[in-house]
């Protein structure tokens, strides 16, 4: 993807096969949110099928509220401008009532203070 040699496609596969694994999902999603910031990628990262992997490691992690952070941050900038980005994304499988659910949930723990977020 322009300029990027391919890597925008890799850190998305690295995220789909090693997203089972918390650190894997967490340092891609790292990547992927600094990328995502670009313009110039957001096509490239929809192609690489950023929006999939980001929410299956969501769905993968769902107790990983820095993992939740960064996956909606990538998910936010990719359909900020694009109309069609929001489309696209309100029509992925499940992935309205996925994110609604964990923001429900994570909202919870927040409102229920340290003890809900697991001490601390």
């Amino acid at each position: 993807t322009r300029g990027g040699g391919g890597c925008v496609e890799a850190v998305c596969e690295l995220m789909r096969d090693a997203g089972d694994s918390e650190a894997v999902a967490l340092g891609a999603s790292r990547a992927l949110s600094k990328v995502s910031v670009h313009g110039a990628y957001r096509r490239g990262l929809l192609a690489a099928g950023a929006p999939g992997a980001v929410m299956r490691a969501m769905e993968l992690h769902p107790a990983n509220v820095s993992l939740a952070i960064r996956c909606c941050f990538v998910l936010g900038n990719l359909t900020a401008q694009e109309e069609g980005h929001r489309a696209e994304l309100a029509g992925a499988e499940g992935g309205v009532d996925m994110l609604m659910g964990m923001l429900q949930k994570h909202a919870q723990a927040v409102l229920a203070g340290p003890e809900g977020r697991g001490g601390g």
